[in-house]
């Protein structure tokens, strides 16, 4: 079983000092941007020291050839230029087109337009995910081909992409493809949007958008240039190319192959990500509650995430909340898989400001609580009736313990008790 595989993997990494998150058989590491260059590789060799105690029957299996190149190479490639973390559900479950049904209330932090998208008929939802694979795996290919086509890319992706950063808090990802998409303009359209006062600090540009020479160049040293350009760019989009075959190449044995991919490794400025691999199927939420008498339980308010069933989700993308997205990947898996959880509810009992400070305010100001538990709910969006009858955003239900009860001992250790 390959959660099983992981959380040898993830109970090893702990052993060794180290906490990430662990998720089908990928290892999350998000370090802050003040890390050192020996702290990333102390780090790098922890995982590859805990990655290596997995052999003989623990081993993963051969990855399927379809699913490599589906997802490392035909999404990765193309997302690359525009990322839509729908492509890959809709992938999913294609024959009846379901995926866009519950996409809405399904994401890390979901946001209030998204609940008046949801509560569309199926039709215009499976539309949405017929759309979304049309574009992801069509029309983006019009990037390689003449002006025209170029131009209408970059308007239909605009487009999506605008409608994701609308209905779904995913952080930043999405205004990078807006600034990447802004690649797929040529001189021409440029011109004609800058401020006129600095158009007469641009060479001229003819109809079909290619820059003309200026006067102070020599022909010759522009043909040069173009020639080098001409060269160039295949030879790096080649390159670039063969980077992401590397997982193919290496489950077919051509490893000569991957040398590309290996080249860029030590840059660190490439690599494979999965956060959206799978389109969620269920919302789930851990909720920190806190006790000094053992019969009172007092609730830790997010900042962020769904909670108050009567509070409208809010839109925070461009920034990311990193607690909240983290504790939506946890929700998903044991919590053996996310020991921080556990850590996170020992920090609680001693009122750590650090901690306290990802939450919306300390219920416990008085002194810090005796026992702090984790509990599991399964939260969906309320419909239209509902909604006008309660004012309620969210319908929740309590599906029990997710990690247990968090207490202190006498000797001043912590014990975790009713494990589920």
């Amino acid at each position: 079983d390959e959660m099983t595989v992981m959380n040898k993997v993830a109970a090893r990494i702990k052993e060794l000092g180290m906490y990430t998150f662990v998720r089908w058989n990928y290892i999350f590491v998000a370090p802050p941007l003040c890390i050192t260059k020996e702290q990333i590789d102390e780090g790098l060799a922890i995982i590859s020291e805990a990655i290596s105690i997995v052999s003989g029957d623990d081993r993963m299996p051969a990855i399927d050839f379809t699913n490599v190149f589906a997802r490392n190479w035909s999404l990765n490639l193309i997302d690359g230029v525009i990322y839509s973390p729908t492509a890959r559900g809709c992938l999913s479950i294609p024959s009846h087109l379901t995926a866009m049904d519950n996409y809405y209330e399904n994401g890390p932090l979901p946001a209030w337009p998204g609940w008046y998208v949801q509560q569309l008929p199926h039709w215009y939802h499976a539309s949405t995910a017929a759309l979304t694979l049309v574009v992801e795996l069509i029309i983006v290919w019009a990037l390689f081909l003449p002006r025209r086509w170029r131009l209408a890319c970059f308007a239909i992706v605009t487009a999506l992409q605008i409608g994701i950063i609308a209905t779904a808090n995913y952080a930043f990802l999405n205004y990078l493809v807006l600034l990447l998409g802004v690649l797929l303009l040529d001189d021409a359209v440029i011109a004609r949007v800058l401020p006129r006062r600095w158009r007469g600090r641009s060479e001229p540009v003819a109809a079909d958008g290619v820059r003309e020479p200026s006067a102070a160049v020599p022909n010759g040293a522009t043909s040069a240039w173009a020639r080098a350009r001409a060269w160039a760019a295949p030879a790096v989009l080649g390159i670039v190319f063969i980077a992401t075959l590397a997982p193919l190449f290496a489950t077919l044995g051509l490893t000569p192959l991957t040398l590309p991919a290996r080249a860029l490794a030590p840059f660190r400025v490439a690599n494979e990500y999965g956060l959206f691999a799978n389109m969620t199927e269920a919302r789930y939420e851990i909720e920190f509650q806190g006790t000094r008498d053992g019969r009172e339980w007092r609730t830790y308010r997010f900042r962020y995430k769904p909670q108050d069933p009567l509070e409208r989700p809010g839109i925070y993308a461009p920034y990311q909340p990193r607690f909240e997205w983290n504790l939506w990947f946890a929700s998903l898996g044991p919590w053996r898989s996310s020991p921080w959880v556990v850590l996170a509810q020992a920090r609680l009992l001693e009122n750590n400001p650090g901690v306290l400070a990802l939450f919306r305010e300390n219920p416990f100001p008085e002194g810090p609580p005796a026992a702090v538990r984790t509990v599991l709910w399964q939260y969906r969006f309320t419909d239209r009736r509902t909604r006008r009858a309660t004012g309620a955003w969210w319908r929740r239900k309590e599906l029990g313990s997710y990690a247990g009860t968090v207490s202190r001992r006498a000797d001043g250790g912590f014990s975790l008790s009713s494990e589920p």
